[in-house]
């Protein structure tokens, strides 16, 4: 789980291939998990551009 919520957290540009089919593959299989992930990535919009 700890490797889905870093996922959901990070950037998708900082993704590897792996990781964005795998959240890809788990956010398919729970639909709960998928609308969570949706509100992760909208208030993410919302905070301004992550430091470098």
């Amino acid at each position: 789980m700890r490797d889905v919520t870093g996922w959901l957290t990070r950037r998708p540009d900082r993704l590897d291939d792996d990781q964005e089919r795998q959240l890809k593959t788990i956010l398919a299989r729970c639909p709960a998990l998928d609308r969570t992930a949706g509100h992760v990535r909208a208030r993410a919009g919302t905070c301004g551009p992550s430091p470098s």
